[in-house]
């Protein structure tokens, strides 16, 4: 006969089981239902780890965490607010860095709630019950109760000490005197972080991240990677798993957008896609989309040609191993607007010779156009043949003959990187909550197609915070993007003073 997960909580199904004199002419059935009640609640715990066992034979099927029918947590009175955060944390809302009516960082919490440590491995608990059998308290998630598995604290909004319906014993000392109480309760289906994928696919590919259902689908992208290929698919498949922002998983007809508030909900007759309230949707309804297709802008990805448009990107900025030019030290800007040609003669070769504004530091821009120049010798087309406007050229280019203008973002982008970069247009902010986020990339770039790379724009929200230094408050901005550099590059060797960084997580 064979058995199902409902099965080991049906204690009338085992009695069944042993035949029809137990189950039907025993007196004391109770007593032998209830035995194998209990029976079956262990046999559930070992048809989980075994269906684990299986599942985990594929990256497509493994689960995330263990999952535990129950768990005894005891806990002791004197650890209440044990697991608390008694600090604010960076990044929480409404917090600055003055001392006003607002918190500020590194204020005490004010807690609204009762905090106890939990096992560093438990990252959720479906339920919680004051006993096995029979219960007559059943606490429900994020209602009763929260789990906070950064903090590996348990939040509680009424305090189960207080609850009569709580086991609860005195705790005494060698002389009899009572000095703590303790309670039971039972986690049910809590999830264990025992590190699965990292332990059975992770590992072989040397990546480790918080264990969630984006690092699985981002060790899955990488094993595609490896399997299939470095496809465009492969890496929209890793772009998903960083950043938790769908692509269209098919081709299909957007049916319905639709905004609650909080989520945005793009809905197809397949699927339903729901992202942050921030996003930019890209797509409206009645409109055919393809698998692979995005549906918002917080990624996308562009493989450039000289019909890509690069409306929106400030510059770029390539250092010599980008450029293929060794003696290149440091980063060259290319700005993304209009700057005027300069025909700068003929060379001792009689081949004309022009350039625009490039910025960085003068040797390197020296350097960038000589060897520039060099290699159009080499393949018999200098640039100023490259940009010459005459219909049938016959000898050098003279000043008339060059455009007046040109886009240096757009010229780099059209005639060095296409057909072998990928441009990857990112906004963290509008990200999926507990996504690794830009921390994959470096895991990426040894998986492209050969002969390729990627560049990465970043989205930067724009805000204002401040900072003390002894008596004195100064305003410090964050800008979305960094001006082009111009003759003024000589400043980035001068020393102004302490530099503010964004960083990830806590201020310590």
């Amino acid at each position: 006969m064979a058995l199902t997960p409902s099965s080991f909580d049906n204690p009338d199904y085992f009695l069944r089981t042993l035949g029809t004199w137990w189950a039907t002419f025993f007196g004391d059935r109770t007593t032998v239902r209830e035995m194998l009640h209990g029976a079956g609640e262990l046999y559930y715990q070992s048809y989980i780890d075994f269906m684990d066992v299986i599942l985990l034979q594929s990256k497509f099927t493994a689960p995330v965490f263990r999952s535990k029918n129950w768990h005894a947590f005891t806990v002791l009175k004197s650890q209440r607010f044990e697991g608390s955060q008694l600090n604010y944390l960076y990044g929480t809302s409404g917090l600055n860095y003055e001392n006003t009516l607002k918190p500020a960082y590194g204020d005490k919490e004010q807690l609204g709630y009762y905090s106890y440590r939990i096992p560093a491995e438990i990252d959720s608990v479906h339920a919680i019950y004051n006993r096995l059998i029979d219960p007559s308290l059943v606490l429900e998630n994020n209602t009763d109760y929260a789990v906070d598995p950064k903090r590996h604290a348990i939040h509680f909004a009424e305090d189960p000490f207080e609850n009569p319906l709580v086991p609860q014993r005195e705790v005494v000392d060698e002389a009899g005197n009572v000095v703590d109480h303790e309670i039971l309760l039972w986690f049910n289906m809590s999830k264990w972080d025992h590190q699965y994928i990292y332990e059975h696919f992770g590992y072989a590919v040397h990546i480790w991240m918080q264990s969630s259902d984006f690092y699985k689908e981002f060790v899955s992208a990488v094993w595609d990677h490896l399997t299939i290929g470095p496809t465009k698919y492969a890496l929209r498949l890793a772009l998903m798993g960083m950043t938790g922002i769908r692509f269209a998983l098919a081709t299909e007809i957007v049916k319905n957008i639709i905004s609650d508030g909080k989520w945005i909900h793009i809905e197809t007759a397949q699927h339903l896609y729901t992202f942050k309230n921030n996003v930019n949707v890209i797509v409206e309804e009645g409109q055919e989309v393809k698998v692979g297709d995005p549906l918002v802008d917080a990624v996308l990805v562009i493989e450039p040609t000289p019909q890509t448009e690069w409306d929106g990107f400030r510059g770029v900025a390539l250092n010599g191993a980008m450029l293929r030019m060794g003696d290149v030290r440091y980063p060259l800007t290319f700005e993304n607007e209009d700057v005027p040609v300069e025909y700068v003669g003929l060379d001792p070769n009689g081949k004309a010779v022009v350039q625009f504004r490039v910025s960085g530091f003068d040797h390197d821009v020296a350097t960038f156009w000589q060897q520039a120049h060099n290699e159009g010798l080499i393949l018999d087309q200098t640039l100023a043949e490259v940009l010459d406007t005459r219909t049938n050229p016959v000898g050098e280019p003279l000043p008339q003959d060059i455009p007046e203008f040109i886009n240096p973002f757009q010229f780099i982008m059209a005639n060095l990187f296409s057909n072998n970069l990928f441009v990857l247009v990112m906004k963290p902010e509008q990200f999926a909550d507990g996504a690794p986020g830009l921390q994959g990339l470096e895991y990426l770039y040894k998986y492209l197609v050969p002969q390729s790379t990627y560049l990465i724009f970043v989205e930067m929200s724009q805000g204002t915070d401040y900072y003390g230094v002894g008596d004195s408050e100064d305003t410090v901005s964050f800008q979305k993007a960094v001006a082009p550099i111009h003759e003024q590059v000589e400043d980035m060797a001068l020393d102004h003073g302490p530099v503010i960084r964004a960083t990830k997580e806590n201020c310590r």
